[in-house]
């Protein structure tokens, strides 16, 4: 019999898990009595609990189990003889099946131990609901009487529920020689080959009580009987018996009741990777910017081929430049095509899952950020000063590429991918297009007008030059943290074309005073929106770089607007939170927030 371990619910992919409750099936009738029940998440049976407890037939038991009808003699003349055969040799469990110790033996006397019921141990399956769901059970039982020549095996048992319609199913082993009563003298016996049912309906079930209380599952069924499918299996050949073919057992035919209990477990699943790249700004300063990249979906798993490291994953390139039209690796797009740069970098990062990264002493460097175990990452990239014009590709492709690292290929080499290879890694090219801009730069304690536009204009108020007061120093062992926030900013912006977007970034110098500073990279911020208006959304929140990270040194958004937002006039603050190490001398410091607004 050939089955997967674990077998779809019902005849679709959805499941259920029942909370608690129980179903009484009657069936063959329009009659169903219902408990409680309520569908709930779906889970696969654990194949490490429960069992199928039943006897099959008790008379069978008790006729293989006893062989109180054996012909004596020699096996080989007239008669097939032989006798009995040996106590704990006539019905054996095999393949993990085991004698049922809490059940009854078909039989007394010596036999009694191997006549008693069988359990079969859950191998897997699936339940939807108490109407629809499939148990395997692993193991199987022969059933040995050499005198009267036969060899029965009972295998791979499953119990499926469909539509509230219960039948046991496996595969039947019936060795039964066509001369029931001997051969010819002298000519000794072969034993016959198995006539083998795969995977048939074994028994129909008049009822079968079903219940799913959390994860436990129990059946209990009664008017257990014999099918067409298995009576065919007990036939007899014409010859053995007479003339005609005899049916040992008939479809009908009375056979044990049973139980079953399993578990259900956790359903899991493989993880679908899908690139996705988002950024906390679109339009970028050429004079030099900072970006906030957050990527997921993409997958930490896939091995390199060579580089960084062999046989661990490679990762792949965060890229901001103008590429080709047509750059892709996937695509067979060499690295230049006609000695021009098919893609030209202004600046890069090399994401990688660890390890390598940090268990790789040449990998830990400042080039590099971490890939998460869930696909997913965060990078801040300082974009230096360029010149648009000098963008070999122009500026209509500028934006963020990546693409997968470790992909280098070379015919007879150990670089080369498969076409399978790239099936996998061509999801990790992405592009997502960014808008070269200018800027002027200003600081807290001016109003700037940036610019000026036909049917409107973009302009800035800071509300006072009062300087950001911190709170109090709050102690907490290792360092001191102040908190505080800036004065808020308005933007107030009156064009009328499409094309309005813009953004408002602060960065920080190191704080002085007394003669001692304080690195400007402890200060963190967390912007809001305080009036609404303009378009204005608030940028993403930069935590002190006490553990680690530059903080607010380093450049982030306090907001912006995206293209076709909405004229008028917007607030933005922030709430700034410094972190300094305890041994920081005491004394008054400052410093200066520098914010750009581009547009």
């Amino acid at each position: 019999m050939t089955r997967s371990t674990l077998r779809q619910a019902g005849r679709g992919t959805a499941r259920q898990r029942v909370a608690a409750g129980m179903l009484a099936l009657a069936v063959g009738t329009t009659t169903a009595v219902v408990g409680l029940a309520a569908p709930a998440s779906a889970a696969p049976v654990d194949d490490a609990g429960g069992s199928l407890a039943w006897g099959i037939k008790s008379s069978l038991r008790n006729y293989v189990g006893t062989q109180l009808a054996a012909i004596a003699g020699t096996i080989g003349t007239p008669g097939m003889g032989g006798g009995a055969a040996p106590i704990g040799t006539r019905i054996v469990p095999f393949g993990g099946a085991s004698f049922d110790p809490a059940s009854t033996s078909a039989s007394g006397g010596a036999a009694a131990p191997e006549t008693k019921a069988y359990l079969f141990p859950v191998a897997g399956g699936d339940v939807t609901d108490e109407d629809n769901l499939t148990i395997d059970f692993d193991g199987g039982v022969q059933y040995w009487f050499p005198s009267h020549v036969f060899d029965i095996r009972f295998s791979d048992l499953a119990l499926v529920i469909d539509d509230g319609v219960a039948e046991i199913r496996g595969d039947i082993s019936v060795a039964i020689p066509v001369n029931w009563d001997g051969v010819a003298a002298g000519t000794g016996w072969t034993a016959p080959a198995a006539d083998v049912a795969d995977d048939v309906a074994i028994a129909t079930v008049d009822a079968a009580a079903v219940t799913i209380d959390g994860d436990a599952v129990s059946v209990s069924a009664t008017g257990v009987k014999f099918t067409a499918a298995a009576a065919e299996a007990f036939t007899v050949p014409a010859g053995a018996l007479g003339p005609d073919p005899v049916n040992l057992y008939n479809a009908g035919d009375a056979i044990d009741d049973f139980t079953v209990t399993a578990t259900l477990a956790e359903e899991t699943s493989e993880p679908v990777f899908e690139p996705a790249i988002s950024v906390d700004k679109s339009l970028i300063n050429a004079n030099g910017d900072t970006i906030t990249i957050t990527g997921s979906g993409f997958d930490p798993t896939l091995l390199g081929n060579g580089a960084p490291v062999s046989n661990l994953p490679a990762g792949f390139y965060v890229v901001v430049g103008s590429f080709a039209d047509q750059w892709k690796i996937s695509e067979g797009v060499a690295s230049t095509v006609g000695g021009v740069a098919t893609r030209p970098n202004v600046v890069q990062k090399w994401a990688l899952p660890e390890p390598p990264l940090n268990s790789t002493p040449a990998l830990s460097g400042s080039s590099y950020t971490r890939l998460n175990a869930d696909g997913s990452f965060q990078v801040s990239i300082a974009i230096p000063g360029f010149d648009p014009a000098s963008l070999v590709n122009g500026t209509a492709n500028f934006g963020i590429y990546t693409y997968p690292a470790g992909t280098r290929t070379g015919a007879g080499t150990s670089w080369t991918l498969t076409p399978a290879d790239w099936a996998a890694r061509a999801p990790f090219e992405t592009y997502t297009p960014l808008t070269i801009g200018t800027a002027v730069d200003g600081t807290q304690t001016i109003t700037a007008e940036v610019v000026h536009s036909a049917g409107g204009e973009l302009t800035w108020t800071i509300p006072d030059n009062d300087p950001v007061a911190l709170g109090s120093f709050v102690n907490h062992g290792a360092y001191l943290e102040s908190t505080g926030e800036i004065n808020p900013v308005t933007v107030t912006d009156t064009r009328s074309y499409q094309a309005n977007a813009w953004s408002l970034t602060g960065r920080l110098g190191d704080f002085s005073g007394g003669g001692s500073t304080i690195d400007g990279k402890y200060l963190g911020w967390a912007p809001k929106v305080t009036s609404a208006g303009a378009g204005a959304t608030a940028g993403a929140a930069i935590a002190s770089g006490w553990v680690s990270g530059n903080g607010l040194k380093g450049g982030g958004s306090l907001g912006a607007a995206a293209d076709g937002h909405i004229g008028g006039s917007g607030s933005l603050g922030a709430d700034l939170t410094l972190q300094v190490p305890v041994e920081t001398p005491a004394g008054s410091y400052s410093a200066t927030l520098t914010l750009t607004l581009l547009g």
